[in-house]
């Protein structure tokens, strides 16, 4: 009975407390009470955040197919073609372990995975552009 009695006492000191009454309130540069609701665009994200960012992956996974494609028709270039097929497969393996991190729940060796994969796919990019320098010149 006393839960019931508690429960009862804050749902009746909540409909008689005035709205921000308790809230602590932000102050402009002016000095005036400032507005706390969020802007338009930020409210877009709340709800559609994971589907975004799913979409935002499967974009990048298309895109990663076609890269794959080209990569294996250009393997057999002399200082490059190697580059650019291990680029396809680190993006085929990016965009597996985004999907799992964003559907499936983080871990520590997921985390060290991306991490890995992103600067590994970093340096091959320097490599690359390095041996085009250095052939072109």
């Amino acid at each position: 009975a006393s839960r019931e009695g508690r429960q009862e006492k804050a749902r009746q000191e909540r409909r008689t407390r005035s709205p921000g009454a308790t809230r602590p309130f932000c102050l402009d540069l002016l000095g005036r009470r400032a507005r706390r609701r969020p802007a338009a665009g930020a409210m877009m994200f709340i709800g559609d955040r994971g589907r975004i960012l799913n979409g935002a992956v499967a974009l990048q996974s298309l895109f990663s197919v076609c890269f794959f494609i080209c990569a294996c028709v250009v393997a057999g270039t002399p200082n490059a073609g190697f580059n650019a097929f291990m680029m396809a497969l680190m993006n085929a393996a990016l965009c597996g372990a985004l999907v799992k991190a964003l559907n499936f729940g983080r871990n520590a060796l997921l985390s060290n995975v991306l991490i890995g994969v992103g600067i590994t796919m970093m340096l091959m990019n320097l490599q690359t552009a390095i041996c085009r320098v250095h052939l072109e010149s």
